[in-house]
């Protein structure tokens, strides 16, 4: 590896996915994706998060899903309610 070039940091580490979440400028979607793809990644090596971590990153998950499904409500008119 040459002299000052550093290898390229996972998207999936817990920094960057604490930031990605914090940061509103990614859509709802992306955050969502960056999130399944970590867990997936837990999944492989248990040992890449911490369990409260994981806790963390599952819960985001649900209330951005949340989200999702009433900003989806809202924009079909009130349509698409589980009845």
């Amino acid at each position: 590896m040459p002299l000052g070039s550093q290898p390229k940091k996972e998207l999936t580490s817990a920094s960057n996915l604490r930031r990605l979440h914090e940061l509103k400028f990614f859509s709802t979607k992306t955050q969502i994706y960056g999130i399944k793809k970590a867990l997936k990644a837990a999944e492989k090596d248990p040992f890449l998060y911490k369990d409260e971590e994981l806790i963390k990153l599952k819960t985001s998950l649900r209330k951005l899903r949340e989200e999702e499904e009433l900003t989806r409500q809202a924009q079909n008119g009130g349509f698409g309610y589980n009845v």
